[in-house]
């Protein structure tokens, strides 16, 4: 669990360009939540669009470089002679995604949970 209580913060304090940022803020997260921490999460209109967007961890994002903006191209499967032979090509089994969050969590993936056969470490 972490939590955060009682946090002021006001940028360029006793000037003309003083600015409050945070005012007594608070904030609790338990084990296994999940936390944004650039960018942000999916809003209704990328699942009505279909948009074509991805969040990822900060590990995930460190080792491979990545920042919100970003693009990674994903494969969805190892191509092979069914697929060729039902007219689907290689570029077909890819498709390209903006970062448009980075996330962090204080979880584990380990071999015995469940699906971690597609889990990312990272």
């Amino acid at each position: 669990m972490l939590e955060i209580k009682n946090v002021t913060k006001i940028f360029n304090p006793g000037t003309v360009n003083e600015k409050l940022a945070l005012d007594n803020f608070s904030l609790t997260l338990e084990d296994g939540d999940f936390v944004v921490t650039s960018g942000r999460f999916y809003d209704q209109s990328d699942i009505d669009n279909g948009n074509m967007v991805v969040l990822v961890t900060e590990a995930f994002a460190s080792h491979n470089g990545l920042s919100v903006g970003d693009k990674i191209e994903l494969q969805f499967n190892t191509y092979n002679e069914w697929y060729k032979e039902m007219g689907i090509t290689e570029d077909d089994m890819k498709a390209e995604f903006e970062v448009i969050g980075i996330y962090t969590h204080n979880q584990a993936v380990t071999p015995d949970m469940p699906n971690y056969d597609w889990l990312s470490p990272y």
